[in-house]
């Protein structure tokens, strides 16, 4: 899309679970558009790939998506120079997004995780870099009554701080500024504020295994494909606590010791191999965690004037598109002319694409339920276990209400 989301979504309170974003080139890869997301479970590595700098990122909420939304259990690793997870506000805005959740999620090897608006909660997060905000734009008390707490992120700021520390309540973090990034450990009980580090804590040092994935240039062994890094504490870790009384938790950072770190993102097994005119049969890698296209055809496939070959114009219900192949096209097209006579736009419901793959389009997969521009005016859409690969011009674009986009793999786009 022009605007460079790899999903670029126009839903509202929709559910995006268990995707693998891999090695895409748009500048972001999910645009939260409005409030109520639920974002879980999520892989996202490599997002704009050796690109120069972009304010975006892996996971971007803009304003109104900001609210009583949550991002829980995503990894968003790099190398990739736009930050991980973004919540965006403009400049010239006084009323700031509010109430977002992000907490139990990784980001390693990427532009640093930007928190902006107020009344967020951010904890038992694992990270190399955050920035908290205080001071910026037309807001000068970004994040005055957030929660910032349990994180494992090594470099914590916050722009425009006169203190040098993170607003609102901060506290039981790790980080190479303990004092910057913890100002309310002074209110803390003493059995709980005795143990935590008082000098500064190299994160990756404490964990079993961490990701090392920032470049600028080239293909680093380490970051060519998705592994499970067991990001838990070691035994005898900083960021492990023993709790004297409830209300308190065990551990600091994404992971706590007793848990089973698994790879998010896809678990779908392997990759159904696509019917294409080849010299010879078409190869599947049988890694279940990066799952490739089949060996290029030795012919063009790309046909710019057939870039959508399913078209779902007027009003359209309970539409399954279920195990087909688009190979050099796309779907599904806009939203026509309405034929309804009480109302001048057309809507869509129950959209559903499952199993469906997509290699070398020319287009992005488009999936519009209404043609109206407001929050929350679209009908549902289903798009579950399909594959999206080698695209251009974007990955996703859709608008709709309640969507569920779980289980995808989008590759290469």
């Amino acid at each position: 899309h022009d605007d460079g989301f790899t999903i670029y979504s126009q839903g509202y309170r929709d559910l995006v679970e268990g995707n693998s974003l891999l090695y895409n080139g748009e500048m972001g890869g999910v645009l939260v558009w409005a409030l109520g997301f639920n974002i879980t479970s999520n892989l996202i590595q490599g997002q704009s790939y050796l690109a120069p700098w972009k304010d975006s990122a892996g996971i971007h909420m803009q304003e109104p998506g900001q609210w009583y939304t949550n991002v829980t259990w995503t990894w968003i690793l790099g190398p990739s120079n736009s930050k991980s997870i973004r919540t965006d506000t403009s400049s010239t805005v006084t009323e700031p997004g509010r109430y977002s959740t992000i907490s139990h999620c990784v980001f390693l090897g990427t532009a640093a995780c930007t928190i902006k608006g107020n009344n967020h909660s951010v904890t038992h997060n694992t990270g190399d870099s955050m920035d908290v905000v205080w001071d910026w734009g037309a807001i000068h008390d970004h994040n005055s009554h957030s929660t910032t707490a349990y994180n494992g992120v090594e470099r914590q700021e916050s722009r425009g701080s006169a203190s040098g520390t993170l607003p609102g309540w901060a506290g039981v973090n790790a980080c190479s500024d303990m004092y910057g990034c913890n100002p309310e450990n002074a209110s803390l009980p003493d059995w709980l504020s005795g143990q935590l580090a008082a000098e500064a804590v190299i994160v990756c040092d404490e964990l079993e295994e961490c990701y090392h994935g920032r470049v600028t240039a080239g293909f680093p062994q380490e970051a060519a494909r998705p592994l499970a890094v067991d990001f838990r504490p070691k035994p005898g870790s900083s960021l492990l606590l023993e709790v004297q009384e409830e209300g308190y938790d065990e551990y600091i950072g994404a992971y706590s010791r007793a848990a089973l770190p698994e790879l998010p993102g896809c678990t779908r097994e392997g990759l159904m191999p696509f019917p294409v005119p080849t010299d010879s049969p078409p190869q599947v890698l049988p890694s279940p965690t990066y799952p490739l296209p089949p060996m290029a055809p030795p012919v063009r496939v790309k046909n710019a004037s057939r870039s959508t070959s399913f078209n779902m114009l007027g009003d359209l219900t309970h539409v399954w598109l279920r195990n087909l192949h688009f190979f050099g096209t796309s779907c599904c097209g806009a939203v026509g002319p309405s034929e309804v006579t009480h109302r001048t736009w057309a809507a869509n419901d129950d959209i559903r694409l499952e199993g469906c793959h997509f290699l070398y389009s020319p287009s992005e997969l488009s999936l519009l339920t209404t043609e109206r521009g407001a929050r929350g005016s679209g009908g549902y859409l289903l798009l579950h276990n399909n594959t999206v690969a080698f695209g251009e011009k974007g990955s996703l674009y859709y608008k709709a209400n309640g969507a569920n986009v779980s289980q995808n793999y989008f590759l290469f786009n």
